[in-house]
């Protein structure tokens, strides 16, 4: 596990995604928007109730599998700490499909014409 111990320092990027959370042994996920997110921790607003150490398991886009644990809760915002650091602007990135992940019918056209000149 790395040292992620009070790092509230840290440069948060504001924004709204989504992500699956599964609290402990519970077999459910919910979804929860991320309101704020950096390298060690994010907050989140969602549908659920969550207390202050309680175990988490994480989703979300494009950064995959995460696990960490409630650091805070109030209402229906909580903090997260993760176990790991992560890279943020990960979640940002948009998905560019390989050619092989296309349908061969919705590949662009290839042509092999020679210019003339």
């Amino acid at each position: 596990m790395s040292d992620v111990s009070d790092h509230r320092g840290r440069i948060r990027d504001s924004l709204f995604l989504l992500a699956k959370i599964v609290v402990g042994e519970n077999k459910r996920a919910y979804k929860v928007r991320v309101r704020n997110l950096s390298a060690n921790g994010m907050k989140a607003e969602g549908n659920l109730c969550v207390q202050p150490g309680e175990k988490l398991q994480i989703y979300i886009n494009n950064i995959g599998e995460l696990t960490g644990h409630v650091a805070w809760a109030k209402e229906n915002s909580f903090g997260v700490n993760f176990d790991k650091l992560i890279e943020p602007k990960m979640a940002r990135k948009t998905h560019v499909p390989t050619d092989n992940s296309i349908p061969r019918h919705m590949r662009p056209i290839k042509t092999h014409i020679k210019s003339l000149y």
